[in-house]
């Protein structure tokens, strides 16, 4: 009986089949990134490309594999558009000061402090124990691009 796939919810492989000692050193030895699920009793297969040539590979173990594998590649790309498509919207857009404006930006005055203490008295090297919500990663930015 062949290795049945199917395409799980978070865009990997679901594989099942019947115990077999040529099918399950397969999964293991030529699938990277598999996992067991002693649940549903099948292995999870990333949907990597690599992967999926070694499937296509070995199209002989497999029932349905065009038809899965075009599948499973439809959705990736999908997910890929969707992601390209909101870092082109105004709400992925970076706040005034971000995105090679630095030198531009306002620091408060304790930010401002904190850059001219790691440029003169810590040589350069410090740790920024500032509370939570007080501007750590703008000061840091700051610094690695201070003159």
């Amino acid at each position: 009986m062949a290795i049945q796939m199917q395409e799980t919810q978070d865009r990997r492989i679901r594989m099942s089949f019947p115990y077999s000692v040529d099918d399950l050193a397969f999964v293991k030895n030529q699938l990277p990134g598999r996992q067991y699920d002693g649940n549903t009793r099948s292995w999870l297969v990333p949907a990597t490309d690599k992967n999926i040539e070694i499937i296509r590979a070995n199209a002989g173990r497999f029932g349905e594999v065009e038809a899965i594998l075009r599948r499973v590649q439809q959705n990736r790309a999908a997910a890929i558009e969707a992601s390209q498509s909101f870092v082109a919207t105004e709400a992925f857009k970076l706040r005034p000061g971000f995105g090679g404006q630095m030198p531009s930006a306002r620091l408060r005055p304790y930010q401002e402090a904190g850059v001219e203490f790691i440029t003169g008295h810590a040589k350069h090297k410090a740790y920024i124990g500032d509370e939570m919500g007080l501007g750590k990663t703008i000061t840091a930015q700051q610094f690695s691009i201070w003159p």
